[in-house]
């Protein structure tokens, strides 16, 4: 009757029930990030998709969310949705994007890393070190050969 169309009231009261709460949502997302993925080998410039192993899922990770906080109430759905719109994370690895010889020196690494935590003696520390230093540059050697 005025030629003014009434203002929408939709969404304006304070019953949010669906709503997150902070510590909820804090804790999903500790949950989440606490899973160490796997970045894709060959488009590291193109994509920060982590992957994770190819038997996990969703569904288990949100049961082993709801086994760790068993006081928290928190749908399945709710879990997946902020899964899939807050992280960039994928199950199983690309096939593409497996390489041998990076994977072989990645655990020679961290093999040899775990071994100089373990050692006492300050020689043999240091012969790890070394050895840790030869093989990453050779890691890089291999990563170069590969870009070109």
């Amino acid at each position: 009757m005025t030629g003014v169309a009434p203002k929408d009231k939709r969404g304006e009261n304070k019953n949010h029930p669906r709503k997150f709460d902070a510590q909820v949502l804090a804790a999903i997302y500790e949950h989440i990030k606490s899973f160490k993925g796997r970045k894709s080998h060959y488009s590291v410039k193109d994509s920060r998709k982590l992957y994770l192993p190819e038997d996990l899922n969703i569904k288990k990770m949100f049961k082993m969310f709801c086994e760790l906080n068993p006081s928290m109430k928190v749908s399945y759905e709710s879990y997946r949705t902020v899964f899939n719109t807050k992280f960039n994370i994928a199950f199983g690895y690309p096939r593409t994007d497996t390489c041998s010889s990076c994977d072989e020196f990645l655990i020679k690494i961290k093999s040899l890393q775990s071994d100089v935590l373990k050692s006492m003696d300050i020689a043999q520390k240091e012969r790890f070190q070394k050895e840790i230093c030869h093989i990453t540059i050779q890691n890089d050697v291999h990563k170069r050969k590969a870009e070109v």
